[in-house]
């Protein structure tokens, strides 16, 4: 507050007051009133977390990066939750009783692990809007939106090009997924996308692993070497790679669940002499994971945007918030799909696709 501004005003506004007309003396009061406030006033901002942020992840430190740069714009005060790789639950469950604890009117949660959605619905029955960010919950009603890629649709675009680059082939898949012991969207959607898309029979769509082990697939014939899990980090991709190696050293597909395992797998082919003639094909579209795609340690990639994912989910948000305004999920979706491209330096006829030089504008 500016005192000297005050005094000024008050000593004119006494002054005048015995002679002048009282618009003319309430004319003066507001603009005292705004003089001496020390801001431009407007609305408190809205309080928002979000929660379950890897920041060992390039792809969760983008998210936080371009949450916070819209929390600038929507003038939201946005509280960041950071967790360790392969935390559970518990973790998640904590952070999301915190935020409304603390009082947050929305909360963008990464449901990375089960048992969070009583956790959700009771800061839902609080009247706390939540969405969620890069992987839907189980069920996606759940939540109020998903703000997710498609990961099933990218899956089977991915396969695709896979089935198309090997055609004629015998191929040993190894499949490289996040969890072995839970179920959570992401996993099984790339998981068995990516299988349906090089047109292998998956039998239970929502049911990792149930596929034949070997059998056909379109333009040849394959067999399913080993479902390990990584929990989508580094060193769990290396040793799930080294797992499947010893089932069988003549690997020459491997799928998995994100670049961070993608990275690992190759550590271990490349320990193992076996880089040679494999084809790798993971999700993400990192900065880290263009370039090593130019170096030929990952063969096809899955660019995906969670700065979108964020954005898109506040400003539904703030929206939501202000006015009840619900968000709208994708045509024929029940979430709403912010977008993905496959990027590969060598393209197939009949699958739509990116260079990696394109991707390199819009990687993190």
């Amino acid at each position: 507050m500016n005192s000297s501004l005050d005094g000024r005003c008050s000593r004119s506004v006494r002054a005048l007051a015995a002679a002048a007309a009282l618009g003319s003396v309430l004319t003066l009061v507001a603009a005292c009133d705004r003089g001496s406030s020390g801001g431009s006033g407007g609305d408190s901002p809205i309080k928002m977390a979000l929660v379950g942020v890897d920041l060992t992840n390039p792809y969760y430190l983008k998210m936080k990066t371009d949450a916070e740069a819209e929390a600038k714009k929507l003038n939201v005060s946005l509280s960041v939750q950071t967790v360790a790789s392969g935390a559970g639950a518990d973790v998640e469950t904590q952070q999301i009783e915190s935020a409304v604890a603390s009082g947050a009117k929305a909360i963008l949660v990464m449901p990375f692990a089960e048992g969070i959605n009583p956790a959700i619905k009771k800061a839902r029955d609080a009247g706390v809007v939540v969405y969620a960010v890069d992987n839907p919950t189980n069920p996606t009603s759940a939540v109020d939106m998903s703000y997710v890629t498609g990961n099933r649709v990218v899956g089977k675009q991915l396969g695709a090009w896979v089935a198309a680059k090997v055609k004629g082939e015998h191929v040993n898949i190894a499949m490289l997924d996040v969890f072995a012991d839970q179920t959570i969207p992401v996993d099984i959607d790339r998981d068995q996308g990516f299988l349906a898309g090089m047109g292998i029979d998956v039998k239970d769509e929502n049911v990792k692993g149930d596929e034949a082990a070997s059998g056909s697939f379109d333009g040849g014939t394959y067999t399913v070497i080993c479902h390990q899990p990584t929990q989508a980090t580094q060193d769990g991709g290396r040793t799930a790679m080294e797992n499947c190696l010893s089932k069988n050293p003549d690997v020459n597909v491997v799928y998995t669940i994100n670049e961070p395992s993608a990275f690992g797998a190759y550590q271990a082919l490349k320990a193992a002499g076996k880089t040679k003639d494999v084809t790798i094909a993971t999700f993400d579209g990192s900065c880290d994971g263009i370039d090593a795609m130019k170096r030929g340690e990952l063969t096809v990639d899955a660019q995906t945007y969670p700065g979108k994912m964020a954005q898109l989910a506040m400003q539904a948000a703030v929206a939501q918030i202000k006015d009840g305004t619900k968000p709208s999920p994708s045509d024929g979706l029940d979430y709403y799909n912010s977008g993905s491209s496959l990027v590969t330096d060598d393209p197939i006829s009949g699958v739509d696709s990116i260079t990696s030089a394109e991707a390199a504008k819009l990687c993190f």
